[in-house]
């Protein structure tokens, strides 16, 4: 009867629409993390087809970062400003046409440019997802929905590891990217048709945007606030070992130090990301159940320090025991999401967008500046030997590139440690 039961509760279908609707979003988040960590299962192939070094290839993969994270900002502005669905489906046509470029890239160039437009149409995934979760589900409800689309993006990046290295080693890379983005324009008349806006959208009931100044004002607060900076090194510190390390180097890391195939070095860095993608839910559930932000922060940092240090200093382990290490590590690194809402209980309720902004951009910028600054560290370290037409780092090279990430994550660890507690209470109810 009109979308209800004969009974006093809103109909299957009624209860699901707002799931269906936030999972089209989320499953181009989904889309733009397989691509944000693609690169990582094609590192020979885009160095021998491409005549590129380490560092060219780490700015290749880290251009999806810097894109990234220059939509931040205007993302949430637009989004507001014309809905999720419009701009969902636009960013993901761009998205698609990254990936098509890219495969059928003949020049550096071009592969550039393709992945900028990777980059750029990703950027908006996330905030339009989070925007679907605001306007279909109730504000108790927001923090996990944050934790189960994180986890959908844990998912691609799953995907984007054994599962495409395996369709690389049957097809080739280009026509691997080739199809996935052919599937990308799929995914954008998906969120067209479903990802629509409430009729009576909560949103439309806020106040109009403040003045210029005011704006400006807000920004500054935000910039001034210690403790957003904190909180941004803590996330850091378990974000650039997931982008930086699992995302691209972990993979021929992993071959020259446990002697892997490419497959089984993937699947290894999979389990990785997969237990980042059931960790960000989990902890953030644990940590709103506990009413503790700081001690899963703590707990987040540290073990996913501990995991780094074992997987890249003692690779005379078992490599049933390094998966163990680094499924623990990736669950525990869930504690990113933690972080975002600390983030926003930092900041008084009319900031927290600018406050969560600048922690994400911060977020993606470093991972962004690691990846070419490992592959840096790597050509430096390099002996000149090369297989395939790919230039090989040996095991002690690797060690010596991924000393930064151990450091940053030392400094998050202890940072977690010194920042004030919030009880998961906002700012104007403490």
């Amino acid at each position: 009867m009109d979308g209800q039961d004969t009974g006093s509760g809103p109909s299957l279908m009624a209860r699901l629409r707002p799931w269906l609707i936030w999972a089209a979003g989320a499953l181009f988040f989904c889309y733009g993390f397989f691509h944000r960590v693609s690169t990582s299962v094609m590192t020979d192939d885009l160095m021998r087809d491409f005549g590129m070094s380490g560092a060219v290839l780490g700015n290749l993969s880290a251009l999806y970062f810097y894109a990234y994270a220059s939509v931040q900002l205007p993302a949430g502005v637009l989004v507001d400003r014309f809905g999720a669905r419009r701009v969902l489906t636009v960013a993901a046509m761009v998205c698609a046409s990254g990936s098509v470029l890219f495969g059928i890239a003949d020049s550096l160039s071009m592969a550039f440019a393709g992945r900028l437009l990777i980059g750029l149409g990703a950027g908006f995934a996330l905030i339009g997802a989070f925007k679907l979760g605001t306007v279909w589900f109730p504000a108790e409800r927001f923090a996990f929905i944050t934790g189960l689309t994180a986890m959908l993006g844990s998912a691609g990046a799953l995907l984007g590891q054994a599962p495409l290295a395996g369709l690389i080693a049957v097809t080739g890379w280009r026509p691997a990217l080739i199809g996935v983005g052919l599937f990308g324009f799929i995914l954008a008349a998906g969120i067209w048709i479903s990802a629509r806006e409430p009729k009576a959208d909560p949103a439309s009931a806020a106040p109009k945007p403040a003045a210029l100044a005011s704006v400006f004002q807000g920004i500054g607060s935000v910039l001034l606030t210690a403790h957003n900076w904190a909180v941004a090194l803590i996330l850091l510190s378990m974000v650039i070992p997931i982008l930086a390390f699992a995302a691209l180097w972990g993979v021929p890391f992993m071959m020259e130090a446990y002697g892997l195939d490419r497959p089984t070095a993937g699947s290894a860095m999979s389990v990785f990301i997969l237990g980042h993608g059931a960790g960000a839910p989990f902890m953030g559930w644990l940590s709103d159940r506990l009413r503790r932000r700081k001690l899963l922060m703590i707990i987040g940092s540290s073990t996913t320090l501990l995991s780094m240090l074992v997987v890249i200093y003692l690779t005379n382990l078992p490599l049933l025991v390094i998966y163990v290490v680094l499924l623990v590590g990736g669950v525990t690194s869930g504690a990113t999401m933690v972080c975002f809402a600390v983030a926003r209980e930092y900041n008084r309720a009319e900031r927290s967008g600018t406050a969560l902004g600048f922690v994400n951009l911060l977020n993606i910028l470093g991972a962004a500046l690691f990846q070419p600054f490992i592959g840096w560290l790597l050509d430096l370290t390099w002996d000149g030997r090369m297989e395939g037409g790919a230039r090989v780092y040996t095991v002690e090279g690797f060690q010596t590139a991924l000393i930064g990430m151990i450091v940053v994550s030392v400094l998050g660890t202890i940072t977690a440690m010194l920042v004030r507690e919030t009880h998961c209470r906002p700012l104007e109810g403490r």
